[in-house]
């Protein structure tokens, strides 16, 4: 199995200048440890190292996410599935064994109506360098009830048991972080896309296909 870069060794975010006071930026790289989704907003953990500090804090928004950090928490959707060993893995691994994709637009329909039943609420990652461990977190429909899932922690390190598909997961997750760092530092909120129609006429707008 080739061995990318892991999370944990991505480039670290840097904040921006800002003119914006809601947003409070941390004094040095951030690193996004933990995204929790909760509702239609967002907590968010990260860590900081400034000199020989080290910082960790979180941050509750209630803006409302943005459609892009929905899809980038739902691509953990499949990784949720095959590590939790649910019963929709089985379908799922024959299909990842002929076509080795986590695209859900390139999943034939039986599979993604079986992924609609699975929420993804949350990640982590804890750790130090290599050694760094995932855990996604969410939830399946059962009818009208619903099942807790929640991973075991995954990381390359991982001899004994390691995961097939751990450089997916890996892009996965630097998505997830990307678009938690853009929400928390940067307001990438789902209402700041409605601002370009504010001072438009109604019966002007017109539906973008």
């Amino acid at each position: 199995m080739s061995k990318k870069k892991p999370a944990s060794e991505a480039v670290e975010n840097t904040p921006a200048e800002t003119n914006d006071p809601s947003l409070i930026l941390p004094p040095g790289p951030v690193k996004i440890s933990k995204g929790v989704i909760s509702g239609d907003s967002l907590n968010g953990w990260w860590e900081v190292k400034a000199g020989n500090r080290h910082f960790e804090d979180s941050r509750k928004s209630d803006g409302l996410i943005h459609q892009d950090l929905r899809d980038a928490f739902r691509s953990l959707a499949p990784h949720l599935v095959l590590l939790c060993d649910t019963s929709e893995a089985v379908k799922l691994q024959k299909f990842l064994k002929k076509n080795r994709t986590f695209n859900l637009l390139q999943m034939p329909d039986d599979i993604t109506d079986d992924l609609m039943n699975i929420s993804v609420s949350s990640f982590s990652i804890s750790g130090q360098e290599d050694g760094q461990q995932i855990v996604i977190s969410g939830s399946k429909a059962i009818g009208s009830k619903s099942v807790n899932l929640t991973t075991p922690k995954t990381g390359y390190e991982d001899i004994r048991d390691p995961y097939e598909f751990i450089d997916e997961l890996g892009e996965a997750i630097e998505n997830c972080k990307n678009e938690v760092y853009k929400y928390l530092f940067e307001g990438k909120e789902a209402m700041k896309q409605l601002d370009m129609f504010e001072d438009v006429p109604e019966g002007d707008l017109v539906e973008m296909q």
